[in-house]
């Protein structure tokens, strides 16, 4: 029995000795990083979570990756990429030398299979979109051809792809996700039938890492592909370890346990103050408040400038989120290369407020509030969550010093999307929801009237008019950079100039990590972590 007992200690201690990195070679290198919820799949486009992509980036990097400053697409496993505007065909030049796994060289072909597996009847995954303006993707989808016209070989590392309208978010799809199939392995394979196969548990890939151990329930562990012809990766090994939360990885980090992890807010400011931590701050959230454009006094657009005038979205986030959040002062995300931060024109100014509101006809009633026909100047916003409760508590306040009067109401989800959805018998004034970053066209279905909710679209608020639709499509429509961005800033001005929404808050992301990292690079989308540039 002393027998036993002695190797199963001796079992235990070794495990942990390989978790911590304490058997590694010597001159090897390791990090752990906490990862909320084990992966459900590790198979590009049959995933849905941050976690599943955070493994699969690290063994299959995308075609395309986002400049950190603004967004934009640009090449990453592509040598070059240009694209004829005349014939809304790009031309993709693959960069030689990657190889897969099994040894198996990986060439445009791989490439190709993806775009047309993703078109085809077979596929009915969720990334189908990805390739739905491409040429002959309808044809394709409904099976009445094998691939799309749009998708030309021109040799073994070149190709052309073809769109059926001009699509600015389509570059986009390839940067999150954007993974090649291994045609060699997957073809032929019905995509019902991808998780039965070895595939799924044992991927062959082709980036900086590779998998070699998933311990359900425990941990995923990559080492470096050394076959891996990109930017090679710095860190020998890399452990993935599961929690159901992130508050679990905070003890966990402060006993050594793991080197680093998304921290929730709240626990950032005592982490940071640990020996040897760094925190990277990342582009989070955008919460708008949407303001009811056709029922209530916030369909008088004095009314919306009134509010406007009546708070400091900056003061407002760093009070909850403190020098982790910052004012919204745009219709896009600050970060966004189509905000325009210089345009936005209101300050506090609670006397302003009050002298429009007091030529709108309103008059101060004994309460504080301002009334017009005997009827208070009130509405009722909606939140779903107890941030959001804290954050409108603090707008309450602000807009009582100009004399309107905010009642919140807390719901669930369900109940806020049925409520906003019939705004000529719904009863609010304001709802909010978080959007994140991206190609600034993906936001028209919230603004332009083709999108009203009445016919089944999400511009719950019925925001939308001839020149601010015209103006949406124009920027869907631009294919010059610059232009683009002339356009969007006008949209700007134009919904800023007309109270169409009313900028708030952005939530930052926070990662902490061990200070003897160095060379963190956090994905501008996603935030997720970039691993090859890490060092130790």
């Amino acid at each position: 029995m002393k027998r036993v007992f002695s190797f199963l200690l001796t079992l235990c201690l070794l495990l942990t000795a390989l978790l911590s990195g304490a058997a590694l070679a010597e001159g090897s290198t390791q990090i752990t990083i906490g990862l909320v919820g084990e992966p459900d799949t590790i198979i590009p486009y049959m995933y849905t979570a941050d976690k599943d992509a955070m493994v699969i980036m690290q063994m299959m990097p995308y075609l395309f990756k986002r400049n950190d400053e603004t967004s934009i697409p640009e090449p990453l496993m592509l040598e070059s990429c240009e694209f004829d505007a005349d014939t809304l065909t790009y031309t993709w030049k693959l960069r030689e030398g990657y190889t897969w796994t099994d040894g198996e060289p990986l060439t445009i072909d791989d490439v190709i299979f993806t775009l047309n597996t993703l078109a085809s009847a077979d596929y009915t995954g969720g990334a189908s979109t990805n390739v739905s303006s491409i040429a002959g993707y309808t044809e394709a989808h409904s099976g009445e051809t094998v691939g799309m016209s749009g998708v030309q070989k021109v040799d073994d590392y070149t190709m052309t792809v073809q769109l059926s309208a001009w699509d600015p978010t389509f570059l986009g799809y390839y940067c999150d996700p954007g993974a090649i199939l291994p045609e060699h392995v997957l073809s032929g394979v019905s995509f019902s039938d991808w998780a039965k196969t070895d595939f799924a548990e044992h991927p062959v890939t082709y980036g900086p890492y590779k998998l070699v151990t998933w311990e359900h329930g425990e941990y995923i562990k990559l080492v470096k592909n050394e076959a891996w012809a990109g930017e090679p990766a710095q860190i020998d090994t890399v452990i993935f370890r599961f929690a159901e939360s992130a508050t679990t990885f905070v003890n966990a980090y402060m006993n050594g346990e793991i080197d680093m992890f998304k921290a929730p807010i709240e626990d950032v400011e005592t982490l940071a103050f640990m020996d040897n931590t760094k925190t990277y701050v990342c582009s989070g959230s955008n919460y708008p408040l949407y303001p009811n454009l056709i029922k209530g006094p916030l369909s008088d657009v004095e009314v919306r400038r009134a509010i406007l005038y009546s708070y400091t979205p900056e003061t407002i986030a760093k009070a909850v989120f403190g020098d982790y959040g910052e004012g919204s002062c745009s219709v896009f995300v600050n970060r966004n290369w189509a905000a325009d931060k210089s345009a936005y024109p209101y300050t506090e100014d609670h006397d302003k407020a009050k002298s429009i509101l007091e030529a709108d006809g309103y008059v101060m009633g004994n309460d504080g509030y301002y009334q017009k026909d005997g009827v208070t100047l009130a509405f009722t916003s909606l939140c779903t969550g107890s941030e959001q409760n804290d954050l409108l508590t603090l707008w309450q306040s602000s807009l009582k010093k100009s004399g309107i009067k905010v009642n919140i109401k807390l719901v669930d989800w369900s109940v806020m999307v049925e409520t906003i959805s019939n705004q000529e018998t719904a009863d609010y004034g304001t709802y909010t929801f978080g959007g994140g970053d991206g190609d600034p066209s993906g936001l028209m279905v919230l603004y332009c009237s083709d999108f009203d909710a009445a016919k089944g679209g999400f511009n719950f608020n019925r925001c939308g008019d001839e020149t601010l639709d015209a103006l949406w499509y124009a920027g869907q429509a631009e294919t010059d950079q610059a232009k683009r961005t002339e356009i969007y800033h006008e949209i700007n001005t134009y919904m800023l100039d007309n109270a169409l929404l009313f900028p708030f808050v952005e939530k930052n992301t926070v990662w902490v990590a061990n200070g003897t990292i160095d060379g963190v690079v956090i994905n501008s989308l996603s935030n997720l972590v970039n691993l090859p540039s890490f060092t130790k």
